[in-house]
């Protein structure tokens, strides 16, 4: 009998909630595979840590470890691991990860999920130093 339980199937059919946690890795998980596969999510915000846990029906533990004081919901699955990379999730995903194919229903849940994670976008407004002109 297994010590923690997660709906492996989690990401196999989109949906609101689906969306909403595969856009929150996208910003803020990564996965690993040495000697068990994991998929991990991260945030210093303990209730989406929560909410993630609870869409992902799991009982894993969230470790509170790091200085940063982030906490880490590590979910132990072979079967979510390969499911996450085929919906195009990769190791060391930070500056070559590929924008998923979301279907368009959901990804309004996909970008709020990804904020979730990342939190900020900014608009900024700079001189071209080469022609002087205003540039966006």
């Amino acid at each position: 009998m297994r010590k923690y339980f997660v709906n492996e199937k989690f990401f196999d059919k989109w949906s609101p909630q689906m969306a909403y946690v595969l856009g929150f890795w996208f910003a803020d998980g990564y996965m690993r595979h040495e000697k068990s596969y994991r998929v991990s999510f991260c945030s210093k915000d303990y209730d989406i840590l929560l909410l993630i846990r609870k869409c992902l029906n799991s009982n894993h533990k969230i470790v509170f470890e790091r200085k940063d004081e982030s906490k880490d919901l590590i979910i132990f699955s072979k079967r979510l691991h390969l499911k996450l990379s085929e919906l195009g999730g990769i190791r060391c995903k930070s500056r070559k990860v590929v924008f998923p194919a979301v279907p368009d229903s959901f990804l309004p849940d996909f970008i709020r999920g990804y904020f979730d994670g990342d939190g900020s976008v900014f608009f900024v407004e700079y001189i071209n130093t080469k022609n002087k002109k205003t540039a966006y």
